[in-house]
């Protein structure tokens, strides 16, 4: 795209810097302006308890994302895992009732929108 520039002066080259400064934020300030949010699907015949995803490089899962809350079978449920990092590479643990424990790893969450649990 051509620009053009109604005067010439001393000033243009700071002018020129601020027009790009300007413009490089708005771009990092749009590209960031996306959520990473993910609906988990319970989609087997037992209830989902709890529910972690951390960026694989920590060495712990964190916060359970349920909390209080059970995911039903058939139930969904749509969180933003956005910790301000910008990193999209996660984990993700599900602890069901009946015991069993369902781990994903390297799941990139910039590209997946919906994550199922299937028995």
């Amino acid at each position: 795209m051509k620009m053009s520039v109604p005067f010439r002066s001393a000033c243009a080259p700071l002018l020129s810097l601020a027009l790009l400064v300007s413009l490089s934020a708005g771009f990092s300030v749009s590209a960031r302006a996306v959520e990473l949010e993910v609906t988990f699907i319970n989609d087997t015949q037992v209830s989902l308890q709890r529910l972690f995803a951390s960026r694989v490089n920590l060495d712990t899962w964190g916060d359970d994302h349920l909390g209080s809350r059970v995911l039903e079978p058939g139930q969904e449920i749509t969180i933003n895992l956005d910790d301000g990092s910008g990193y999209c590479i996660f984990d993700v643990r599900g602890e069901f009732t009946d015991e069993d424990v369902v781990e994903n790893y390297r799941v990139d969450i910039c590209q997946t929108v919906r994550f199922r649990f299937t028995d």
